[in-house]
């Protein structure tokens, strides 16, 4: 990994010292340092744990609380930076991640291909949880968008929430749906989860 996003600073200090008597006088000699600095890190934002196929019996997409899509979702927020192993007498660079807790400020649920047909199906979320965290929610037969700056453990918790229903007697066909995560007023995203209804 080139490490040519790192700006080293080569900082020199000159000292000069005052004697009354020359016998005590200290001599000063050259100091010299090193700064590096790093680029600032770009978060990573994970989404794992789900899919790809969402297999349950029909009946199930049926009851009135559907079936839940990302039930067993996990979101991680790593930060990545070069390392200039190079100064620990190793070749070459480094990448480095570190696991840190982050805000998200935003996911969003999405049918991919046709909108959602609300005479025969429909997203549904626990809007109590949504109200009890202070996040906002727009629910449309296009996509659900959760806004709001919240811990990555509010998010999962609300989006493992989310059910996928029929309605009675509605006939099945595949579905897929897609889920991304953003911070920083959605300066960063995260990978694009995709589930598949089958």
């Amino acid at each position: 990994m080139s490490l040519n996003h790192l700006a080293v600073k080569i900082n020199r200090t000159h000292s000069v010292s005052g004697c009354f008597n020359e016998e005590s006088c200290l001599s000063l000699k050259q100091l010299e340092g090193y700064l590096v600095v790093l680029q600032p890190d770009a978060p990573q934002i994970s989404l794992s744990g789900v899919g790809p196929h969402l297999a349950r019996p029909a009946p199930e997409f049926e009851d009135p609380q559907g079936v839940a899509l990302f039930l067993e979702l996990r979101i991680v927020c790593s930060l990545s930076h070069a390392v200039n192993t190079a100064a620990q007498g190793m070749e070459g660079g480094a990448l480095m991640s570190d696991a840190v807790a982050h805000t998200l400020d935003g996911c969003e649920v999405q049918p991919l291909g046709e909108e959602l047909n609300p005479e025969r199906e429909e997203l549904l979320v626990d809007m109590e949880l949504v109200r009890e965290r202070g996040l906002e929610i727009i629910n449309t037969t296009a996509y659900i968008a959760i806004t709001g700056a919240e811990s990555i453990s509010v998010y999962e918790d609300v989006l493992r929430s989310v059910h996928y229903r029929l309605a009675k007697g509605s006939a099945r066909f595949e579905r897929r749906f897609r889920l991304s995560c953003s911070e920083m007023n959605g300066r960063y995203t995260s990978n694009e989860l995709t589930l598949e209804d089958e």
